[in-house]
C-alpha cells in the first residue's frame, strides 16, 4: 500500500515534536537556576535621604525638654567643634527612664529564647517519645516512668534535650532525630516567623508615619488638599498600606507553616491558636493593624504555638521601640552645637528652670554650609550625631561630604524629625534652598562573606549543592546597595540561588546554573527556535 507523502510529512513531524516533547520533559523535571557564590568584599550601609541647602550663619540653640539646668560648659565669646556639649538638664528620671527600657527589652528577649528552647524541646522529646520501645520488667504508659524515673526520650527538669538518654544508636546526626523530625528546618521556621513579625511591626510604623505625613499636608490649608505634595502623600499612604499588606501575609504564611509542623509533630492543632486583633485609624485612609496573638496563656495543650513565637517577637519590637523613645527623651536634655563656631551668649545659669523651646544658647559661624534634612520615626532610630554623610546639591557632579551634626529628638507637626548635616567645605558657593540628596552611613564591614541581596529571602538563602536546592537560615549583617553580610550560615563559595528564577538566564560572567538545553550545538532546536520546547508546551510547574 502507498502512503501518501502528505502523511508521511505529518508523521515525521509528529515523530519529531514527540521526541522534542520528551526531551523537554525530561529536562523540566531538573529546573533551571540563576545562581551566585558566596564571595569575601566590604559593605556600606546607608540611608539615603532629600534635604535642603541652607548656610549655617547663626544657630539659636535650645533645650528640647523642660527641666533644671545642671550643667553649663560653655561661656559667651568661646569656640567651639561641631557636636561639642553646651549645656545639659537633670537627668536622672530620664536615665532610670532608659535602663527601665533596657530591662524589659532584656526580659522579652529572654523569653522568646526561653520559647523557642520549650517548644524544640517538646518535638523533640514527642519525636523521641514514639520510638521507644519497652524496657524488661514492667511497662509504663508512654510519657510515663514508673517509680518516679525519667522516662527515655524524656528530658529531667533542668537539663537541655541533649542530655537526654536517646533510644536509638547516635548515628552523629543532630540536625534531627531518630524519628526524622528535622530540627534544623523547624529552627528555620521559628525564624521565618520572627523575621516575619518584624517586619510587620517595621510596616506598621512606617505606614503610620506616613498616614501622619498625609494629614499634615492635605489639611495645612483648604489649598492643601489639591496640593501635588498631598497627592504625594496619599500616594505614600497606599504604598505603606500595600506593603504592610504584603508583610501580613507573609507573617501568615509563616505562622501557618510552623503551625502545621507543630501539628504533626505533636499531633494536637497548634496552629489555630493565633487570633486577628484588628483595629483601625479613625481618618481615612485607614490603616489596618493586626497583631498575631495567642490568647490568655499563649499556649495549645501545653506546647509554645506559632503564633507566641509572633507574640514575643512584638514584645521585642515594642521594648526596642520603647528604649529608643527614652533615649531621645534623655538626649532632649543636651544641647550640642550643630556646627563649629563661636558662642555668642548663654541666656541661662546652673540652677535655673527652662521651658522646652527656649533659646539658651546662640552659635555664629562665617562660612559653614549645612543640608537640613526631615527624616520619618523610622529613619531617625538609624542616624546619630558623629555619622559620615555625602550629599550631591542638585546638578552638581560630585558629592560633598559631611557629618550628622544634630538630630532633633522632637517631631515636627508632621511627624517628622529635623537632622542637620554640616559639610566640611567652608565658603562654598551653593545657593540657598537648593534640593540635595544625601546619603548616611549607618553601618560598614570588611572582609565579610557577602551574597546579592535578592539571594536573602526571610532570613533564609536556598543553598545549591550537587544540584539540589535545600532552603537554609543564615545571619544577616550590615546590607549594602546590592549585596547583604552573611554573619553565619554560609561560607565563601558557597553557591546560592537568586530570587528571580523566572527570568533570562545572564550571559558572560554571571555564574549560571542551567541544565534545560535543547537541540544540537549552539543550542538551536529543531522547532526554528532557539533551544525552548515546542510551541504550546510549558515548563513543568508553569
Amino acid at each position: 500500500m502507498r502512503i501518501p507523502r502528505r502523511l508521511v510529512a505529518g508523521v515525521a513531524v509528529l515523530a519529531v515534536a514527540g521526541v522534542g516533547y520528551a526531551g523537554y520533559a525530561a529536562a523540566a523535571d531538573d529546573p533551571s537556576y540563576r545562581t551566585a557564590r558566596a564571595s569575601i568584599g566590604d559593605l556600606e550601609e546607608t540611608v539615603d535621604l532629600t534635604g535642603t541647602v541652607e548656610p549655617a550663619g547663626r544657630a539659636d540653640l535650645a533645650f528640647a525638654t523642660s527641666g533644671t539646668v545642671a550643667e553649663v560648659t560653655v561661656e559667651p565669646g568661646e569656640k567651639v567643634s561641631a557636636g561639642q556639649v553646651l549645656g545639659r538638664l537633670d537627668d536622672g528620671s530620664l536615665r532610670e527612664a532608659v535602663q527601665h527600657a533596657r530591662s524589659t527589652l532584656a526580659s522579652a528577649r529572654a523569653q522568646l529564647e526561653s520559647d523557642i528552647a520549650a517548644q524544640t524541646e517538646a518535638v523533640s522529646d514527642a519525636s523521641t517519645g514514639q520510638t521507644q520501645t519497652p524496657q524488661s520488667g514492667g511497662q509504663s504508659p508512654q510519657g510515663q516512668s514508673p517509680q518516679g524515673q525519667t522516662p527515655q526520650g524524656q528530658t529531667p527538669q533542668g537539663q537541655s534535650p541533649s542530655a537526654s538518654p536517646s533510644t536509638q544508636p547516635d548515628d552523629g546526626d543532630d540536625e534531627s532525630d531518630d524519628d526524622g523530625v528535622d530540627l534544623a528546618a523547624l529552627a528555620a521556621q521559628q525564624q521565618a516567623v520572627l523575621t516575619a513579625q518584624s517586619a510587620v511591626s517595621t510596616s506598621l510604623a512606617a505606614a503610620q508615619d506616613a498616614l501622619a505625613a498625609q494629614q499634615a499636608a492635605c489639611t495645612a490649608t483648604p489649598e492643601a488638599a489639591v496640593s501635588q505634595e498631598c497627592t504625594d502623600a496619599l500616594t505614600a499612604v497606599q504604598a505603606a498600606q500595600q506593603q504592610v499588606a504584603t508583610d501580613q501575609q507573609a507573617l501568615q504564611d509563616a505562622l501557618e507553616a510552623l503551625g502545621d509542623t507543630l501539628t504533626a509533630a505533636l499531633g494536637d492543632d497548634t496552629s489555630t491558636a493565633a487570633d486577628a486583633a484588628v483595629a483601625s485609624t479613625d481618618q481615612e485612609p485607614a490603616i489596618v493593624l493586626v497583631a498575631a496573638t495567642t490568647g490568655s496563656s499563649g499556649m495549645s495543650g501545653g506546647t509554645v504555638t506559632a503564633a507566641t513565637l509572633a507574640k514575643d517577637q512584638a514584645s521585642i519590637d515594642q521594648a526596642k521601640a520603647d528604649l529608643v523613645s527614652a533615649q531621645q527623651e534623655l538626649a532632649m536634655a543636651t544641647v550640642t552645637a550643630p556646627f563649629a563656631g563661636k558662642v555668642v551668649a548663654v541666656d541661662a545659669a546652673v540652677g535655673d528652670s527652662v521651658a522646652a523651646g527656649t533659646e539658651v544658647f546662640v552659635l555664629v559661624s562665617q562660612g559653614t554650609t549645612t543640608v537640613q534634612v526631615s527624616v520619618s520615626s523610622t529613619q531617625v532610630q538609624e542616624l546619630e550625631v558623629g555619622q559620615v554623610a555625602r550629599a550631591t546639591p542638585a546638578g552638581a557632579d560630585a558629592a560633598l561630604r559631611g557629618t550628622v551634626t544634630q538630630v532633633s529628638s522632637v517631631p515636627a507637626s508632621d511627624s517628622t524629625y529635623a537632622v542637620t548635616i554640616t559639610l566640611r567645605r567652608k565658603h562654598l558657593d551653593i545657593a540657598t534652598g537648593l534640593t540635595a540628596s544625601v546619603a548616611v552611613v549607618t553601618g560598614t564591614a570588611s572582609d565579610v562573606v557577602t551574597v546579592p541581596a535578592s539571594a536573602v529571602s526571610d532570613g533564609r538563602v536556598t543553598l545549591l549543592q550537587d544540584g539540589v536546592a535545600t532552603p537554609t537560615p543564615v545571619t544577616t549583617g550590615v546590607t549594602g546597595a546590592t549585596r547583604v553580610e552573611i554573619t553565619d550560615g554560609l561560607a565563601q563559595g558557597d553557591e546560592v540561588v537568586l530570587a528571580d528564577l523566572d527570568a533570562a538566564l545572564p550571559t558572560g560572567d554571571t555564574e549560571t546554573n542551567n541544565r534545560m538545553q535543547f537541540g544540537g550545538p549552539g543550542g538551536t532546536g529543531g522547532f526554528g527556535g532557539t533551544g525552548g520546547p515546542p510551541t504550546g508546551f510549558q515548563r513543568q510547574g508553569q
